[in-house]
């Protein structure tokens, strides 16, 4: 090889590893946040953000549920579960209701508003915020394969704020 071809395909070389570099790296420039490899949150600090939005001392959970009898809504109640067993290892009074698409709300005697945690069936396998409330949204595997660790992870955020 001449000389203008190994410099030739140094600067190649450099260029595709400078563009991979450029591409992993911006992946992340909206602050997502990877836990434990698996759980994707679209936060910085995760911790931080469920501090701020879960109050001291009563939590409600709400369940965005579908009309009829679905597995669909089973998967929202596995993860609501774990997300109320996390709080109420941390002493947390927590209540889940129901909101039923097209149907009746199923509030049993408690306020079916002011939901500081909400759990649907969606397309961002995500923990993710708006201004007051942590969403939690994903499909059936996610639902039911990151339960637990977002069960943990909210306790923590609890635990850590309580100290």
């Amino acid at each position: 090889m001449e000389r203008k071809e190994i410099v030739l395909l140094a600067v190649v070389f450099i260029a595709i590893a400078a563009a991979v570099f450029f591409f992993l790296s911006s992946r992340n420039a909206a602050g997502d946040t990877l836990i434990e490899n698996s759980l994707l949150v679209k936060s910085k600090d995760p911790v931080g953000d469920i501090q701020k939005r879960i109050p001291e001392k009563f939590v409600r959970i709400e369940q965005r549920l579908f009309a009829g009898n679905t597995s669909n809504n089973s998967y929202v109640a596995i993860m609501s579960s774990e997300i109320a067993r996390g709080l109420a290892l941390r002493n947390l009074n927590v209540t889940a209701y129901a909101i039923v698409e097209g149907g009746d709300n199923v509030c049993f005697g408690t306020d079916c508003t002011g939901a500081s945690i909400i759990v649907q069936l969606g397309g961002c396998n995500c923990m993710r915020f708006d201004e007051t409330r942590v969403i939690v949204e994903g499909d059936e595997p996610f639902l039911i394969n990151q339960s637990v660790r977002v069960g943990r992870l909210v306790g923590f955020a609890v635990f850590k704020k309580t100290g």
